[in-house]
């Protein structure tokens, strides 16, 4: 399941936990990704076990459209004053003044998060506090607001992206219809599969005046269902101990998501040429054999920004729930129905209000 949805799932009393696995096994938390250990436990235990994880917000730019819009295809923004200038530089509108390539592709939530982290602030105090609404967390959510009117504003940019059909796992930075989007790792075998034309750079998201860099940590981790007994039980804590011990390097080779076991990861940094082949991702008769050095070289760049400042999203027994508010907060600020700090004043009463509850009846 998605870390971000383990504490969740464990509050609800769904989840077995899998302390006794870890030490049955040696499965210790030294051996991990910190961040990526981070959101496998709850309130003091271990309810799943890290395999991989990804990084999922980066920032891609299309080198063409830099070029005619006379920007430095290989000079991307790296503040947020930067970044704005960019998307109006880069946003085309037709006669009728509908946009016909937007500057900045929208489209991940979660974004938000990133850009209060490169504010030094945080959503969570711990797990049973929330911080919503600071004021650095409200600048992040202007931000957002600034970004779609940068590019004549949310109305006329959801006109322009409901009208491209995008086949599953695609979006508009594919097709060239936006020139920047915030980029995941496993973006890139899709583009070198399904765009082997697109010529794209990658860098860290653009930060504040002042602010830090910032990424999230993404994946999922394996977990046994409370109630399995048995035999059954048995085999799961088999596959799950096997998935976090030797897992991580097959989901690699299967789909580009990075090892989240510190000696494979290393293996990875090593360059070692058996783990950098095309993973089985890619159809059959494609036109590559192996990941083209640029595509490596965007990995591993990635690979580097994971150990460096990528991070797990909060940790929290409330956090889809979480997500959902932040989600409606962006939509009325977008969309200019509320102010940001008003939208996270509410979503701050109303996460806290979902803890309480919580912690009162959890046992």
């Amino acid at each position: 399941i998605d870390r971000m949805t383990v504490a969740e799932w464990a509050g609800r009393g769904a989840l077995r936990p899998l302390d006794d696995v870890a030490e049955e096994y040696g499965i210790k938390s030294s051996d991990y990704q910190p961040e990526v250990w981070r959101g496998s436990v709850f309130n003091g235990r271990l309810y799943a076990i890290p395999s991989h994880f990804n990084i999922t917000c980066s920032l891609f730019w299309n080198r063409r459209m830099y070029k005619e819009a006379g920007l430095n295809p290989n000079a991307p923004p790296r503040t947020w004053d930067q970044m704005l200038d960019y998307i109006k530089k880069l946003t085309k509108k037709d006669d009728r003044g509908n946009i016909i390539q937007a500057g900045f592709g929208f489209g991940y939530y979660a974004l938000l998060y990133v850009l209060g982290w490169q504010m030094k602030s945080d959503w969570i105090a711990n797990e049973k506090r929330a911080t919503i609404n600071r004021p650095e967390n409200v600048q992040a959510l202007e931000f957002i607001k600034k970004m779609y009117d940068a590019q004549g504003g949310r109305e006329l940019y959801d006109k322009f992206a409901s009208g491209v059909a995008l086949p599953p796992n695609l979006d508009l930075f594919t097709f060239e219809k936006v020139a920047m989007i915030r980029g995941a790792s496993y973006n890139h075998i899709y583009y070198t599969v399904w765009a082997p034309k697109l010529d794209y750079g990658q860098a860290p998201f653009p930060i504040p005046k002042g602010g830090k860099y910032a990424n999230i940590v993404g994946g999922r981790g394996w977990t046994i269902p409370n109630g399995i007994k048995g035999e059954r039980l048995e085999a799961a804590k088999k596959l799950v101990a096997w998935m976090g011990l030797k897992g991580g390097l097959f989901v690699w080779e299967a789909a580009t998501h990075y090892p989240a076991r510190l000696d494979d990861l290393r293996k990875l940094q090593a360059g070692d040429p058996k783990l950098w082949e095309l993973p089985s991702i890619v159809p059959e008769g494609a036109a590559y054999k192996t990941v083209p050095s640029i595509v490596k070289t965007k990995l591993k760049v990635q690979l580097k920004e994971a150990i460096e400042y990528a991070r797990q999203r909060p940790v929290m027994p409330v956090s889809a729930y979480m997500y959902d508010q932040l989600t409606r907060a962006w939509e009325d600020v977008t969309y200019g129905r509320m102010s940001a700090k008003d939208a996270l004043d509410r979503a701050q009463r109303d996460v806290q209000k979902a803890l309480d509850e919580f912690w009162a009846r959890y046992k």
